[in-house]
This record gives structure tokens, C-alpha cells and sequence, in this order.
């Protein structure tokens, strides 16, 4: 597909190069705009990715990666930022996104798709059959001053929170993916804690493998030493992207999920990255309402849908009253239940 102003056709092996140096001009990249994220998800789960790039001239100028995921309820489904809150290829020149997504839409209905999802941060000039959805938003820090003036800038309420977990008797274990093992079981339990299913074990090793010396891996054990958060951090370029914060109700009286953020926040000004992403979340939430207690810029994105004239996938969030039953099931089903079927479910939710 092709304007008056650029090409737009399906990406091959021989355009990587191209599209890997493309990123490292651009201000900001993350790891989920790279071809080894797709190269990931297809080794761990089998989403195939399908990149659309358009070209000004033999230049290529913007790449539009699509992952072929099936849903958990109905229908298989496309996005570009598969398990990220959004992507940083900008989408908002005026020559280049229309026909990107217009070319998207067509592969999409070659495809039978149900639904594609692009998720970004300013929503471009788009073509017609697509909406725009504003309910999340994401939290970035800057780095930049280092660990002494972010103490500074975080405020009195979060370092008051902060000295009253390390005077409760918590301790910070930071380390690579060596800390995999139990990083998981926190982060898996912690998810059935709350009613949702988790990756596997394998997930964080598979990353690691794919994006290597990239990952950081915080746990906050309580006073008797049991672990009861876990946070993990995953840099590319010059941003710490925050894939995992998660604390055990029994780590709550402690209040290690403080502990935990400043470790990441602290150890995070210290590694030479200059943005430090908490990642996204549902705009109105208690998540959004912790992530504000660190006094981040709150940005809010924008999430591009084509439904292809059908009723779009049910949406799997807190907002989707139809879930409070499945979410009740959850938190009671057997460990070994959800040990088994969490990261089956999960894959398909993207």
C-alpha cells in the first residue's frame, strides 16, 4: 500500500538491520519495539509477529509491528505491544500513520482478525474504522540528578513510608535473573492474590535470553526473612521499564511494596538510563493512585482499535464488571490449578 508520501509493505529478515538502527536514532526505544521481542513471544508462546514498515524513498522510515495473539474469550487479535503498556515508535506524523494503519487494517482483514490494538502515546490523524481508547495512563520518572535528588523529589509522604518498612525489618535482594525462581513464585502468588493469572517460570529466563544483562530483579523479604514482594526491571536504551512490581498481602503490614519501589527507583537513577517507565495503568484505579504517591509525570496513552465491524474481544481489566465472578473463582482456585493454567491463560492475554 503506498501514498504520495511513503510505501508501506510487510518487513523481511533482510530489513532487521534496518529496523534496529532506525530505533537507536530514535530518542526513545523499547525493548517491545525491537524485532528480538517478537523473536521472544514466538519462542515462548508461538505469536507470530508481522512488521509493516513504511519507506520514504529506499528509506525505511517507521516500522508498525503486529502479534497475532489468541484470545482468551473469542477471536484471534493483533497488537504492536504485546504484555507492554505502549510502544515509542512515534505514530503521529501526518505522511507516515495514516497509511501504516490503513495497511495494518487490510492484513488484519486478510487475516480474519477480530480486533487490532495499537498502543502509543499521541493518537496520529487516523484513517476511517478506527476509534481511539483513553483509559490508561503511564507513570515516567526522571533519572537525571541520581539517586540523592529523585529522594528529594519523591516527597516527604513516600519517604516517610519508605523509612517506616526499613524500621519494620525489610531487607532488598537485588541480582539478575539467577533470582528468577523466586522472584516468580512472588510474582505468581501475589497475581492469584489478586484473581489474575500469571506467566510461567520460564517467562523471565526466556527474556533473558533475548535481551541479555537487561533485566534487574528486586525481592523485599520481611523481618523474618520471607520473601513477600518482588519487582523486576528490563533497560533498553536509555529507559528502565518496570515489568513486575508485586507484594504479597502478607508483605502489606510492612509495607514492602515501598521498600520495593524506592530499591528499583534508587538502583534505577544509578544505571545510566534517564527515564525510568512504572508502566501502565487503568486510569481511576489503586494501582494509578500508588504509582502517583512517587510523584512521576503521568502520561496518558492512546490505544488505536480496529474491530473489522464486529463487536470487539471483551476487555480483561478491573473496569469489566463481567469478570468479577471469574476473578472470584480465581483467588480461590487450588495453587496447583493455578500453577497449571495460569500461564495457559495468560498467553492469551496481551
Amino acid at each position: 500500500m503506498s501514498s504520495a508520501l511513503c510505501i508501506v509493505r510487510p518487513l523481511t529478515a533482510a530489513d532487521r538491520p534496518a529496523w534496529v538502527r532506525l530505533l537507536e536514532q530514535r530518542p526513545i526505544a523499547l525493548a517491545c519495539d525491537y524485532p528480538a521481542w517478537g523473536d521472544f513471544l514466538y519462542q515462548l508462546y508461538g505469536h507470530p509477529t508481522h512488521a509493516l514498515g513504511a519507506f520514504q524513498g529506499e528509506e525505511l522510515a517507521a516500522v508498525l509491528p503486529l502479534t497475532v495473539v489468541p484470545h482468551v474469550l473469542s477471536g484471534n487479535y493483533a497488537v504492536n505491544a504485546p504484555f507492554y503498556g505502549w510502544s515509542a515508535e512515534p505514530l503521529d506524523d501526518a505522511a507516515l500513520a495514516p497509511p501504516l494503519l490503513a495497511a495494518a487494517a487490510a492484513w488484519g482483514q486478510s487475516l480474519g482478525l477480530r480486533m487490532i490494538q495499537v498502543r502509543c502515546m499521541v493518537a496520529p490523524a487516523i484513517p476511517s474504522g478506527w476509534r481511539v481508547q483513553e483509559k490508561y495512563s503511564s507513570y515516567l520518572i526522571d533519572l537525571n540528578g541520581g539517586a540523592e535528588a529523585l529522594w528529594e523529589r519523591i516527597g516527604q509522604s513516600a519517604r516517610r513510608q519508605v523509612r517506616k518498612s526499613i524500621e519494620a525489618g525489610t531487607s532488598v535482594h537485588l541480582g539478575g535473573v539467577e533470582l528468577h525462581g523466586r522472584a516468580w513464585n512472588v510474582i505468581n502468588r501475589a497475581m492469584h492474590q489478586l484473581g489474575s493469572p500469571a506467566h510461567g517460570p520460564d517467562y523471565l529466563p526466556s527474556l533473558s535470553r533475548a535481551f541479555p544483562d537487561a533485566l534487574r530483579l528486586f525481592l523485599v523479604a520481611d523481618q523474618s526473612g520471607r520473601d513477600v514482594a518482588a519487582g523486576v526491571l528490563l533497560k533498553e536504551g536509555g529507559v528502565q521499564h518496570l515489568l513486575f512490581g508485586n507484594v504479597l498481602s502478607a508483605g502489606r503490614d510492612c509495607r514492602a511494596g515501598n521498600r520495593l519501589y524506592w530499591a528499583m527507583l534508587e538502583w534505577a537513577a544509578g544505571s545510566g538510563a534517564t527515564l525510568l517507565d512504572l508502566g501502565r495503568s487503568l486510569n481511576g484505579t489503586g494501582n494509578q493512585e500508588f504509582k502517583s504517591h512517587w510523584r512521576p509525570r503521568r502520561q496518558g496513552l492512546n490505544y488505536l482499535q480496529y474491530d473489522f465491524g464486529r463487536p470487539a474481544p471483551a476487555e480483561i481489566n478491573q473496569s469489566n464488571r463481567a469478570l468479577a465472578l471469574p476473578v472470584r473463582l480465581w483467588k480461590a482456585a487450588p495453587t496447583w490449578l493455578v500453577d497449571t493454567m495460569g500461564p495457559v491463560l495468560k498467553r492469551r492475554i496481551a
